[in-house]
């Protein structure tokens, strides 16, 4: 046998109305008196708003490594269209990643190579 309790009031299924306390003046009192419009404009600004917590909240969190990532991703980014021309030429993906980072390494060496010897001289010259 189940436990089935009788249904108290008995007909028709009736949706119920949500109950309101009822002040001693007798007007209903209503927990959200705004419109619905209103009301889910509201709620999408406090959501918006909550996500823009959380979006600061973990930039900050990750703030040591955020450098890191996005000279990564700016690199990857300039390096694309090099590699895209280099590999419909037939060469082969890895082998273009390849030679342009040895052609951006070469590039910096010899930046490196032009600026010391200049900044050594400009640093002997204010001693005299």
């Amino acid at each position: 046998m189940h436990n089935v309790r009788p249904n108290p009031h008995p007909g028709p299924a009736r949706e119920r109305e949500p109950e309101t306390p009822t002040p001693i003046t007798g007007v209903a009192v209503s927990a959200w008196p705004l419109d619905p419009k209103r009301r889910r404009r509201y709620l999408q600004i406090a959501f918006g708003l909550g996500a823009l917590v959380v979006a600061i909240t973990v930039l900050y969190l990750l703030r040591d490594f955020l450098g890191a990532f996005v000279l990564g991703s700016a690199i990857a980014f300039l390096i694309q269209p090099a590699i895209i021309r280099l590999h419909a030429a037939g060469v082969p993906r890895v082998l273009a990643i390849i030679v342009i980072f040895i052609a951006i390494i070469v590039a910096l060496a010899g930046l490196v190579l032009l600026i010391v010897p200049l900044g050594a001289s400009e640093v002997n010259q204010l001693q005299v």
